[in-house]
């Protein structure tokens, strides 16, 4: 947890907390201090116990056993969707959707600054941003403003009043075509898989966001559009390349969402977090 709020302090942007330096070192020798004396360690992957040993200048002892149980989202669709239906009642637009809770590690400037660029060349296209808190929604409107022109803010739709509890999963299954990803390119976004990406698989939604350790690891290719860079172009050719498939309804989209639904099962579901987290116990005994 230390190790987090130390990248957060060293990323951190104007749309950011700041973060107490003496908060971090004081969880950092509590952190110390359950890694010297755990004898089994649970992580969610391998860079990020890597990382922590080196935030702690810890070296990890031979006898200690560490297990890799992945982060786990909730499983509440069974059945395979057809991505290609979701056009019929939307009047053919295109609906890209972010939804959670915005901070430096999305890359909002990124985004909008790529989205001018979309909208001025697809008029199909429509941004949703879904953000539950009203203060860090208009932080994200004021930065939207900046960077899109009038003629196509009001192509953005920015909503506080739906959630996961309330509403916006029903949305983004029956209207949401592709889902944005972190988009910062920061130390602590490269370093993670986002939640975010792993509801976009459960949920059967394409998924573009940037290329992190953890998606530069996967065993299975192709189960995100991936962003190498913060740079001019590569956000807005990759979605212009997926309308390009979308409207000439390409079977690699369906085979992307249903692999990576698959992958969710096999990975990031409660059932998949029962047995990795069962052979742990076994070992324990």
């Amino acid at each position: 947890y230390s190790h987090r709020l130390k990248i957060a302090t060293e990323d951190r942007k104007v749309d950011a907390k700041p973060i107490s330096l003496s908060k971090v070192n004081k969880l950092k020798n509590i952190d110390k201090k359950r890694i010297t004396l755990a004898t089994h360690l649970i992580v969610c992957n391998k860079n990020e116990s890597k990382e922590i040993y080196k935030w702690c200048k810890l070296v990890k002892s031979i006898s200690q056993k560490e297990y890799i149980i992945p982060l786990v989202i909730p499983q509440k669709t069974a059945e395979i969707f057809n991505l290609y239906k979701k056009t019929e009642g939307n009047n053919n637009k295109i609906n890209i959707a972010w939804w959670g809770l915005a901070s430096y590690l999305h890359g909002f400037d990124f985004i909008f600054s790529e989205f001018e660029n979309i909208f001025s060349t697809n008029s199909r296209v429509r941004l949703n941003i879904f953000e539950i808190s009203k203060s860090r929604l208009e932080k994200i409107i004021n930065l939207a403003s900046k960077n899109i022109s009038p003629e196509h803010f009001e192509r953005i739709n920015f909503s506080s009043n739906l959630n996961m509890k309330n509403g916006l999963r029903e949305w983004l299954i029956d209207n949401c075509h592709l889902s944005l990803g972190p988009l910062g390119f920061t130390t602590q976004g490269l370093a993670t898989l986002s939640n975010k990406v792993i509801e976009s698989w459960e949920m059967q939604i394409p998924v573009v966001t940037q290329k992190s350790l953890p998606i530069s690891n996967l065993k299975i290719e192709n189960l995100v559009i991936p962003i190498n860079a913060p740079k001019k172009g590569y956000l807005s050719n990759a979605i212009q390349s997926f309308i390009q498939e979308f409207d000439y309804k390409s079977p690699k989209l369906l085979k992307m969402t249903n692999d990576a639904h698959h992958y969710y099962k096999l990975n990031h579901s409660p059932t998949s977090f029962s047995k990795k987290l069962n052979k742990v116990l076994d070992d324990i005994k």
